[in-house]
């Protein structure tokens, strides 16, 4: 898709993009994939609250698919909207285990609202279903550390590891469980495993994604 190319928010594009999704609105006007285009398309170029009112259009209009509602949340998120991001998180509840990214939001709302122990809950009911995917354990190892329970966070951080060996994330998360529980000198093993010739490719690679504890 045109927009999907774009190099950057000012890319022509993006323009030409929009061009076509006004066409197909007006000849469309109850087609939910018109608007879930103009959404993503504002989303690419910033603009959050169109981006908002085009997917919550969508959704009215019968959108019913997963990464549409990641969207949605996740930039209603970003507008520091709780209310609504909890009104499609709670239609959604039974496919939060399924989604990483939406574990991750929900996780992030039970956290704003001083729940750690539900963030963990989530994240556990997400690791249950997906027990071979590195960012589940990565998450529920991330949420076991902030709220001290050291001996598990390793387990999960370890799982992530074996899972995913040439991660950088996996590794910088041991990386900051081993310094934050001082232990300085494995903490720095890890560093430099992570730095060796042979993971330094993949880490490069990878680490643009992002993970901190």
């Amino acid at each position: 898709m045109l927009f999907r190319s774009a190099r950057n928010s000012q890319d022509p594009q993006l323009q030409t993009a929009l061009e076509i999704q006004s066409k197909l609105a007006i000849a469309r006007p109850h087609w939910s994939w018109a608007f879930t285009l103009r959404g993503l398309i504002e989303s690419r170029l910033g603009q959050w609250e169109k981006a908002a009112a085009a997917l919550e259009k969508a959704v009215q209009l019968g959108e019913r698919r997963l990464a549409v509602f990641e969207d949605l949340i996740s930039v209603l998120d970003k507008l520091n909207r709780p209310v609504d991001a909890e009104k499609y998180l709670s239609r959604l509840e039974i496919n939060l285990p399924s989604s990483q990214r939406l574990t991750e939001l929900a996780g992030g709302r039970e956290l704003r609202h001083d729940n750690p122990e539900q963030a963990i809950t989530i994240a556990r009911a997400a690791v249950a279903q997906r027990p071979k995917d590195a960012a589940a354990h990565l998450w529920l190892g991330r949420l076991l550390l902030v709220t001290k329970n050291n001996s598990e966070a390793e387990k999960e951080f370890t799982r992530a590891l074996e899972l995913a060996p040439r991660d950088a994330r996996a590794w910088i998360a041991m990386f900051i469980f081993r310094q934050r529980t001082g232990n300085i000198v494995q903490a720095r093993e890890v560093l430099e495993q992570l730095l060796s010739p042979d993971s330094l490719s993949s880490a490069i690679t990878k680490i643009g994604g992002g993970w901190s504890a």
